[in-house]
């Protein structure tokens, strides 16, 4: 009998390089790959299968570790993406994403990352075929990305493999509801004085952001997930830039 644990560690693997994959089709091999996660050796198989006989390219295959980009580099010539010709993502600066906190933040002042510090999180949308615009974050606990994808479904299938690593969470023990607006909400206890967290998490087509705020000393104010989540919203709805000229 094959060893579950050795299976699902494999599907999570092939997942988790098919929702990194640049082709086009990768995002709905990944969903048709979860539907049948149930029974572990026909997920795995199949995911396995598309890869090998649909030529659909995963970073496992195509890159080195060499400590750039998170531990992912190309090994060969880099091609035009379908991300690059549709220009720059859009810039936001004319949506106020602090102010919609409205001073719910980490008391302490701690080094500022751009991403959350959460161990059971190893992906943060930042596939090898994404480009991050506006990410950043504060020194109070906040930090903020947006990614794009050459897949159509990228944005998507990220936010999928997001989710999934946060429910498979143990500790701490992590929260998700789902907004009218479709904008999914994190939340978890971290213990000690400053115990709540918070993270935003959506997707549109091709693109996908994260927003977070760690350590804080109350809980989540209502009125903070919705005005954040419909930020949030707003963001990834943007226009795309001016396509570059040839």
């Amino acid at each position: 009998m094959p060893d579950l644990d050795h299976l699902d560690r494999a599907f999570e693997a092939l997942t988790r390089d098919l929702a990194h994959s640049p082709r086009p089709g990768a995002g709905a091999v990944l969903a048709t790959a979860r539907k049948r996660r149930r029974t572990r050796v026909g997920a795995v198989a199949f995911a396995a299968l598309a890869v090998v006989g649909g030529g659909l390219t995963v970073p496992a295959l195509m890159v080195a570790d060499d400590g750039g980009r998170g531990g992912w580099t190309e090994s060969g010539p880099r091609e035009v993406s379908s991300v690059d010709a549709k220009g720059p993502l859009p810039e936001w600066t004319g949506i106020d994403l602090e102010g919609a906190l409205d001073g719910w933040r980490s008391p302490t002042k701690r080094a500022p990352t751009t991403s959350p510090n959460l161990l059971c999180l190893h992906d943060r949308l930042n596939g090898v075929t994404a480009r991050i615009s506006g990410g950043g974050g504060s020194p109070w606990g906040l930090s903020y990305g947006v990614s794009a994808y050459d897949d159509p479904a990228g944005g998507e299938a990220n936010v999928e493999l997001v989710l999934d690593q946060l429910r498979a969470c143990s500790s701490p023990d992590v929260r998700i509801e789902t907004l009218p607006n479709g904008v999914h909400v994190a939340t978890y206890d971290t213990g000690g004085p400053e115990p709540d967290n918070a993270i935003w998490i959506a997707a549109n087509g091709d693109r996908a952001g994260m927003v977070a705020v760690e350590r804080t000393d109350r809980p989540l104010p209502a009125g903070v997930r919705d005005d954040v989540a419909d930020a949030l919203f707003e963001i990834l709805h943007l226009p795309w830039g001016e396509p570059p000229t040839s």
